[in-house]
This record gives structure tokens, sequence and C-alpha cells, in this order.
């Protein structure tokens, strides 16, 4: 993965507390099991995660670990927000009065008239106090379909990173990861590079995901990346959870528990086996990740 990438999101992390992950409203398995495996590492660095798509749950998507987290609207707020077009000294004041059970909101010109098309105007729910904003599977940003109508200002005044294996991307993000694999082994790929705390659940998501694009996994049907990415999945202990029951929330832990005392994945090719990968990942992810971090915002408006 491209080191600028890398290193540029790591900073963009290290100061971001709130962050946003939006997954394509004609999401498959692999998209959203991506999605939901970056959330679940983001909560474990401490951040507050908020994961949407446009479009409802699958049942057969069950099987993959926080798929109750998804929702289909923003959160951070119930706020109205009326976005305009503004010029320095334009306006000379706001005011609001409510007439015939009506909400008027006034906006008086300093000069003649307000210099803009009223087709400008956009409203939105949500404050959008993110901080950075994943975007996974998406050509474009209006793939994300009402996520992306009804919030645009999040896209459009947050850092985002654009995520996707789609050759007709519009690389519409300030970080581009733009590759022809798996959503799934491009994030696990972006997690492994920046070494962050990937445990055994959201690892069995990733190989699930990247599984459902590549099928059956041997050495002649992958490519040396998806392999290295296999094995590093391996070593977390990750499982196919394709066809599996989701656990109940009481059960989370216990099954995580039984897991680990499980036979580890198998990469097969036709003349070897790669064999069982059963040693323990020795924890390299950088003492900081994990600290509190202070960070501060420069908002102009206020909510």
């Amino acid at each position: 993965m491209n080191t600028n990438n890398v290193f540029e999101i790591r900073s963009l992390l290290q100061n971001s507390q709130s962050v946003l992950i939006a997954l394509a409203q004609s999401n498959d398995e692999d998209v959203v099991a991506a999605g939901l495996a970056l959330y679940m590492t983001l909560v474990k660095m401490r951040k507050q995660v908020t994961i949407v798509s446009a479009q409802k749950v699958k049942v057969e998507l069950s099987h993959l670990f926080s798929i109750d987290k998804i929702t289909d609207k923003i959160t951070g707020g119930n706020n109205l927000v009326v976005s305009l077009p503004y010029q320095e000294g334009s306006i000379e004041k706001v005011s609001y009065h409510i007439e015939n059970n009506r909400f008027n909101l006034v906006i008086e010109p300093r000069g003649e008239k307000l210099d803009f098309d009223p087709n400008q105007i956009e409203y939105n729910y949500g404050r959008g106090d993110y901080d950075a904003v994943f975007v996974l599977g998406a050509n474009n940003l209006s793939s994300l379909g009402e996520i992306y109508d009804r919030h645009k200002n999040i896209f459009s005044q947050k850092p985002l990173i654009n995520i996707d294996k789609s050759n007709n991307n519009t690389r519409f993000g300030r970080i581009n990861i733009v590759e022809n694999m798996p959503v799934s082994q491009l994030v696990a790929q972006l997690v492994k590079d920046l070494r962050l705390p990937l445990d055994q659940d959201a690892a069995s998501n990733l190989y699930t995901g990247i599984i459902s694009k590549y099928g059956s996994v041997t050495i002649d049907a992958v490519d040396p990346q998806a392999l290295d990415v296999l094995s590093f999945l391996g070593r977390l202990k990750a499982q196919n959870l394709t066809n599996k029951s989701t656990p109940t929330n009481q059960q989370v832990s216990d099954q995580s528990q039984q897991r680990n005392q499980q036979g580890d994945i198998q990469v097969q090719s036709s003349d070897n086996q790669l064999g069982n990968v059963d040693h323990d990942v020795e924890d390299q992810t950088p003492e900081d990740w994990l600290k509190p971090k202070i960070f501060t915002t420069n908002k102009q408006g206020g909510n």
C-alpha cells in the first residue's frame, strides 16, 4: 500500500476522536464485512464511531460480527442545518418569527439582495461532528444514496478516505485507496500496515469478506498479496463466518473463548497444504494508539 497514504491516515486517526464509516448503498458481503471490521477496530482504539448505509441490512449477512451496529441515519444530533453560500459582509442580520404554525427564518442582506441561487440552499439533519470519514465500496459519493443526499456538508467538509475496488471509481477522497481486489483485503492490508489493534472477531469479518470474493482459497487462485493478508488474518485465528449463526450478546464472550481453542483457517493448494497457523501474534500495536489524544478543531458557526 502507498506509504504516503499510510502515514497520512495514521496522522489523521491520531488526531480524530469521532469517525464516520459510510457504505455504498449497493453493498455486498465484502463491503459490509470490511466496514464492520474497521468499525470494531476503531472502537477498540476508543474512537467514537458511526457506521451507516442507506440500504437495510440483509438477513443473509447476520453472521457478521457487529452487524447490528449499522444504521441508516447519521447520528450525533437531530439539529436541522440550513446551509447556503456566504460571502464576508453580505448578511446584515438573521432573525426568525412564527406565523400560522410556520417557522420563518429571516436573513437580511447588507446590500440590495443575497447574491446566490435559492437552489444552492441545502438542508441536512445531524451536526456532522466527525473528524474523519471513511467511504467503502462506492464509485462516487452519489453511490451512498440518501446518506449523501441528506448530509452533503459532512462529505464536503471532512477529511475523506475512499476505499474501493472498482476501476470506475472517481477518486473523490482526500486519500484514495482504489485497487482491483476485495475491499476487505484492502482494509486488512491497511490495518496491518498501520498496526491497528485487530481482534479475532474483526479478523473473521475480513476473512469472510475476502472469501466471498475469491471463493475457494488456493495458491493458484489468489495472488501473493492476498496470501500475505490471509496469513496475517490466520495468525489472529480468523474464521469463515458464512452460514454460521451470529451469537447473541450474552454468547459473544463465550464463543470467542471457544474459538481460541479451535483449529485455525487453512490455505491449501492442489499440491500441498500450508498448514494450520496456531502461533500467537506478537502485539505490535504502538503504545500511544490507545492513549487519549488531545486535539482541537476550528469550527465556524455553531450548532
